[in-house]
């Protein structure tokens, strides 16, 4: 079962807009904690911040400089156990075969397209804690 107020949750979105939407989903499913970010060097670098207690990060797939994907790798393949054991929860309109199976195949937790409800949301992540 998710600790909703134990969460510490990384929105990684380039869209101002939909980040925003992402944080108040969050927010009315009671997360303790929503740190932002607009594409993947920001976010690589908040989780490789020393007193950093993100455990997930939903990730937008499309954003420059460092896309999903190369986030995802950078932290699967990261120094440090306790940055490659942060779930990672994609958020994407990205919903080809091809992207579904390369997100897996890089170790990414769990996949919810946009748009989504907050139900949707709340079941992606109650899963990706469960399964993973």
């Amino acid at each position: 079962m998710v600790k909703w107020d134990k969460l510490e949750v990384l929105v990684l979105e380039d869209d101002d807009f939909t980040r925003r939407i992402i944080v108040q989903l969050l927010r009315q499913l009671g997360v303790g904690l929503t740190h932002q970010a607009r594409n993947g060097s920001e976010g690589l670098d908040l989780l490789r911040s020393p007193d950093n207690k993100i455990n997930l990060v939903l990730c937008d797939l499309g954003m420059p400089d460092v896309d999903g994907f190369q986030f995802a790798r950078a932290v699967r393949h990261a120094d440090t156990s306790r940055m490659r054991s942060v779930k990672i929860l994609v958020a994407t309109a990205q919903s080809s075969k091809e992207s579904v199976e390369k997100a897996r195949g890089i170790g990414i937790d769990g996949y919810v397209l946009k748009p989504f409800s907050l139900e949707q949301l709340r079941l992606r992540i109650e899963a990706v804690f469960r399964d993973g």
